[in-house]
């Protein structure tokens, strides 16, 4: 009886343990959202000489199917700007190069304002 004890034991923690490691995983981390959203700000601001006016919102996401992409985060954002208001603007942050970049476009037209030539 002990024996079988100490096996459901060990068992009850394994799947806890990994639940655990699970849910740390998919679970977005709140500081980590606001620091991309801060940083995809500064981009704007300071890289592409927007203004603060000139931008909606920027809302940070959490992608984890990215843990583990070397070269991205897994944090991105949202851009949505004001005399655009029907498209969202992708933006992700290369994580080794502290690099931030236009990685994709929501738009139910053709005409995009905003986005970026990547061949500079």
């Amino acid at each position: 009886m002990k024996t079988k004890s100490k096996i459901m034991l060990t068992l009850v923690a394994g799947v806890i343990g990994i639940v655990g490691l699970i849910y740390l995983t998919i679970t977005p981390d709140k500081n980590e959202i606001i620091r991309t959203e801060e940083t995809i700000e500064k981009y704007l601001l300071e890289e592409k000489s927007y203004n603060s006016s000139d931008i909606e919102s920027i809302t940070g996401n959490y992608n984890p199917m990215d843990i583990g992409n070397a070269s991205i985060s897994a944090y991105t954002a949202d851009v949505v700007f004001k005399d655009e208001p029907e498209v969202t603007y992708s933006y992700f942050i290369y994580e080794k190069e502290s690099k931030v970049s236009q990685g994709g476009i929501n738009s139910p037209k053709d005409k995009n304002i905003h986005k970026e030539d990547h061949s500079e």
